[in-house]
């Protein structure tokens, strides 16, 4: 069987202010979260999403720096 892998794309609004977990809507905390984006970003994102339980081993990141 091929592993199936869903993503949830998080798009752009004209909502002033941070992306948190809680803005993003997840549901289901049990999958894996690949994170591209500032450190400041990936950082906060990391942290919420330890808080609400998922494991280093469920979450991702890429480097990614504005030039």
């Amino acid at each position: 069987m091929k592993p199936q892998s869903t993503y949830q794309e998080i798009k752009p609004s004209k909502e002033i202010g941070y992306l948190t977990v809680e803005k993003m809507e997840l549901e289901n905390f049990n999958k894996g979260y690949l994170i591209c984006g500032p450190n400041s970003l990936k950082e906060n994102l990391i942290k919420q999403l330890k808080e609400e339980g998922v494991s280093n081993q469920n979450i991702y990141d890429e480097e990614f720096a504005f030039r």
